[in-house]
């Protein structure tokens, strides 16, 4: 009644059946993992193949970015070429208007230069070329140089007082800057110098920058008389301020006795929101890690013409003891005359202006009145260049200095299909 029983033989027979399908069944999983192991290999060294090619790209990217650290800091094409990072083969700078020259000098102020930069990176086997083209350009600043006009420049020939001449004592050493077109004043005061550059001078921002700093400013109290004037500041700039109380200037100290001196330790920016004048001869004192920066405005509201429009006036002369920097900066007229000290010289070693117009005039002859500012606007100033990284002077958030602006559709990777 239960069927017909299984003989030996047949399940003998079943047992190898199940046993060879074991074994296949080991054999596939065997060939999948051999295959897969195989597989992962491959990827790995695709994967390792990519990254090279990642990282030679971004090494010749850099690369391009450094080359143009290295001509800013040069203005040699030879200096791409030198001290290549790592991963870096290749690195060439050359004119785009004479291909041929990739080891000459160049000019941040040549409007029509275009520089070719083309680098290598190599990692491994993988390559990377690149090519961009730059314009070179310079962002003036507008302190490093004796005297910077929004306006226009002028020196006084001759005395009010005796009529005697003035402009061959009025030596004035150091470059110019002025958007007015009239330039021949540079003529008339000794050694003469460069011919001022013309246009493109922008407005000194005083009234914000008084905004900005005058309630954290501290009140600047005269001593011995009105006529003395002591600051301390910091390394970092401390700002000082005299707030207007009448008359035509915010400080005018009375013309007697002779005696205005201005003592400053660290660096120190007196803030004057209506104007400042000095009737007779003002003496600076101060080391050459000290600095004085005045920033003023004109008492717009004064009825006097010349307080109107006038922010420093110094009526005779200003001198430095211990070479300490002298900045004066006002959205109005700077005035530095010795009407009123006509038989005195002085000497500033180290000033720089930034107005809206500048008036000189020198001392009767046989005297001398000598305003110096060494440095070129293209070189390091050890003072001018702090003060710009502090961001203290006014104007100073525009920046200063050179660069490269990239020509636009010239920036590509080059291949075996793009070669040239």
């Amino acid at each position: 009644m239960g069927g017909t029983p299984r003989t030996p033989t047949e399940v003998r027979s079943e047992d190898g059946f199940v046993l060879v399908g074991v074994v296949m069944f080991v054999l596939a999983l065997t060939i999948l993992g051999l295959s897969l192991f195989g597989l992962s290999g491959f990827e790995a060294q695709f994967l390792g193949n990519s990254l090279n090619e990642a990282q030679a790209f971004y090494a010749a990217r850099g690369a391009l970015d450094r080359a143009q650290f290295a001509l800013i800091a040069t203005s040699d094409l030879q200096s791409v070429k030198q001290d290549l990072p790592a991963n870096v083969i290749y690195s060439r700078a050359r004119r785009h208007d004479a291909p041929w020259d990739s080891t000459s000098t160049f000019s941040f102020e040549d409007p029509d230069l275009t520089l070719e930069i083309r680098t290598v990176g190599q990692v491994g086997n993988a390559r990377s070329m690149l090519e961009a083209h730059f314009k070179p350009y310079l962002v003036r600043n507008v302190y490093k140089r004796l005297v910077t006009s929004y306006d226009s420049v002028e020196v006084g020939t001759t005395g009010v007082a005796d009529g005697s001449p003035r402009a061959a004592q009025t030596i004035l050493v150091g470059g110019s800057w002025q958007n007015d077109p009239a330039v021949g004043w540079r003529l008339l005061a000794p050694p003469g110098g460069p011919a001022p550059r013309v246009g493109g001078v922008p407005e000194p921002d005083v009234v914000s920058y008084l905004a900005s700093h005058w309630d954290a400013a501290t009140e600047l109290i005269p001593v011995a008389n009105g006529h003395h004037f002591n600051m301390t500041g910091s390394p970092q700039g401390t700002f000082f301020k005299s707030t207007y109380t009448g008359g035509d200037y915010s400080v005018h100290p009375d013309p007697a006795p002779p005696e205005n001196q201005i003592s400053v330790t660290g660096t120190c920016i007196w803030l004057i929101d209506r104007g400042i004048r000095f009737e007779d001869e003002v003496e600076v004192i101060g080391s050459p890690t000290a600095r004085l920066i005045i920033v003023a405005r004109p008492n717009t509201t004064s009825a006097d013409r010349e307080a109107a429009r006038t922010g420093i006036w110094f009526f005779g002369g200003l001198k430095t003891t211990g070479l300490v920097p002298v900045i004066l900066v006002s959205d109005a007229r700077v005035v530095i005359e010795q009407e009123n000290n006509a038989d005195a010289s002085t000497a500033v070693g180290y000033l720089s202006i930034y107005a809206g117009d500048v008036f000189f005039k020198g001392p009767s002859p046989g005297h001398a009145m000598t305003l110096t500012h060494a440095p070129s606007e293209l070189e390091f100033d050890s003072i001018i260049d702090p003060l710009y990284d502090l961001r203290i002077l006014p104007n100073s958030d525009a920046g200063a200095g050179k660069g490269f602006h990239l020509v636009s559709g010239t920036w590509r990777e080059i291949t075996d299909s793009n070669p040239n």
